[in-house]
C-alpha cells in the first residue's frame, strides 16, 4: 500500500503537469474513491451502472454495485475483536450484506505448529550481498492466522519460500510439527510437504494448462502414496464441493475457470493431504472484491473444520485486519513490530506500521487526498557489501504480545 501511494501520487502528478486523462483499470474501490471523477462498472462484459464516483458509493443502483461494495472490506471495523470476522455475507439478489459472524479464538495452551528463529535469506550478487530476510523470528499455533505484511520487496514472499524450503535459508532455523526443516534430507522434506502447502499468489500460473484440475487436485495424494486412483477420484469431487465448485468440473482445464475458480481449485488442491499449515502467499491479492470476500470466507471455514494454520503474506491491510489473529510487519527483510491484530492496528508503534496503515485508501469519495504526502527519500535497497555484518536487533514488548523493533538498535 505504501508503494500504491507513490503511485497514485505519480499519476495525480503527472495528470495535473500534463492534462492528461486516465482510464484507470481497478478491482480497488478504495483506489476507485481515491482517484475516479466518474467510475463504470462491467459486470460479464457489460456496463452495468455509470455516473460521478460519489454518486456511485452513495447511491448505487445496480444490484451488482451494491453487492461489490458491500464487500469491500474497511479498517477500522473489528475493534478488539481477538478472532477474525468472516466477510458480510451478499444476497445475490438484492445486494444486501449481512455480518458474516467473528470465527473461533485460538485456544489457550497449544504448542505452535511453527516456529522460526533468526531465520536470514541471502542472495550473492558480484557487487555484494541481497539481504531478503534478515533475522526474522516467530511462531504460528493450530487454528491461526498470522498475517505477514509489507512493501513490495520487503522478504514476505522470500520468508514464505523459505519455510517450504523452495529457497534455501542462509541461517537460522525452521521448526515444522517439530521438524527442523533445514537439516531435513530428501525424504523428511517430501514427508514434510503433507504437513504443510502453499497457495500461490497466481493460480493459473501454478496450475498446469495441460491436466484437467481433476489430475492437478488428485497429484499429490498419488505422489504420496495415500490411496489409489479411484479413491482419489472420489476424494476430488469432496474436494471440489467443499470449496464451492461441482464434481463435474473435475475433467475441465484451468483455461476453463474464472479467476476465484482457479483460486478455489488451488485452495482445494493444497488441502488435499490434510495438511496443518499453509503458507498462503497473497492468496486472494488478484481477486476482486466480491470474489475476494469469498475466498476469504471459505479459507476462515476451512481454518475452523481443520485447525489450520496460516501463514497470511499480503499488502491488503483492511483484510488482513479481517482475517488475522496476530500481524508482524516487515520492513526491509526485517520484522519491525509484531503482536496481536487489535495491538497492530489500534496502537502502531514503528514508524512504517504507522506509514503503512495511513496509507490504505479509504473507499469513501468525500474523504479523498488523505493518503501520505509522497515520500521525497529514495527507497532503502536491501543490497549490502560483501561481509556485511548486520546489527543485532533488541525488542521492546508494548504490551503482552505486542513487540517493536528498538530504534535505538536501527
Amino acid at each position: 500500500v505504501t508503494v500504491q501511494a507513490e503511485i497514485l501520487h505519480l499519476l495525480r502528478e503527472l495528470q495535473r503537469e500534463e492534462n492528461m486523462g486516465v482510464l484507470f483499470i481497478t478491482h480497488d474501490m478504495g483506489v476507485v474513491a481515491e482517484v475516479a471523477d466518474r467510475t463504470l462498472v462491467m459486470f460479464r462484459g457489460d456496463m452495468v451502472e455509470t455516473g460521478p464516483t460519489p454518486q456511485i458509493f452513495a447511491a448505487p443502483k445496480a444490484i451488482y454495485t451494491r453487492a461489490l461494495l458491500a464487500s469491500i472490506p474497511r479498517l477500522g471495523t473489528m475493534g478488539d475483536a481477538a478472532a477474525p470476522r468472516r466477510f458480510p455475507n451478499v444476497d445475490p439478489a438484492t445486494g444486501e450484506a449481512s455480518d458474516g459472524g467473528v470465527t473461533s479464538p485460538v485456544p489457550d495452551g497449544v504448542q505452535p505448529i511453527l516456529k522460526v528463529e533468526k531465520l536470514a535469506v541471502r542472495f550473492a550478487l558480484p557487487q555484494g550481498q541481497i539481504h531478503a530476510v534478515e533475522g526474522v523470528s516467530f511462531d504460528l499455533k493450530p487454528g491461526e492466522t498470522l498475517a505477514l505484511v509489507g512493501e513490495s520487496g520487503c522478504g514476505k514472499s522470500t520468508t514464505g519460500r523459505a519455510i517450504m524450503r523452495l529457497v534455501d535459508p542462509s541461517a537460522g532455523s525452521i521448526t515444522v510439527d517439530g521438524q527442523d526443516v533445514t537439516k531435513a534430507s530428501a525424504g523428511s522434506l517430501r514427508a514434510m510437504r503433507r504437513t504443510s502447502q502453499m497457495i500461490f499468489q497466481d493460480p493459473f500460473a501454478s496450475l498446469n494448462p495441460r491436466i484437467t484440475i481433476g489430475s492437478a487436485i488428485a497429484e499429490p495424494m498419488l505422489a504420496h502414496g495415500l490411496m489409489g486412483r479411484r479413491e482419489a477420484k472420489d476424494r476430488v469431487a469432496e474436494l471440489l464441493q467443499q470449496v464451492g465448485l461441482s464434481a463435474a468440473m473435475a475433467d475441465r482445464h484451468p483455461h476453463e475457470f474464472s479467476g476465484g475458480q482457479r483460486q478455489r481449485i488451488s485452495i482445494a488442491r493444497a488441502i488435499a493431504l490434510q495438511p496443518k499449515l499453509i503458507v498462503a502467499d497473497e492468496a486472494v491479492s488478484a481477486l476482486d472484491v466480491s470474489v475476494k470476500a469469498q475466498v476469504s470466507n471459505l479459507l476462515l471455514d476451512l481454518q475452523e473444520q481443520h485447525r489450520l494454520a496460516y501463514l497470511f503474506i499480503s499488502h491488503d491491510m483492511a483484510v488482513v485486519e479481517r482475517v488475522s489473529h496476530r500481524v508482524a510487519v516487515m520492513f526491509l527483510g526485517e520484522i519491525v513490530e509484531i503482536g496481536p491484530r487489535a495491538a497492530i492496528f489500534d496502537n502502531p508503534q514503528h514508524a512504517y506500521t504507522r506509514r503503512l496503515i495511513s496509507a490504505v485508501p479509504i473507499p469513501d469519495p468525500a474523504r479523498r487526498g488523505q493518503l501520505n504526502p509522497p515520500l521525497n527519500e529514495e527507497i532503502k535497497s536491501p543490497l549490502r557489501p560483501h561481509g556485511y555484518v548486520p546489527p543485532k536487533r533488541t525488542y521492546r514488548e508494548v504490551s503482552p504480545g505486542h513487540f517493536v523493533q528498538d530504534s535505538m538498535a536501527a
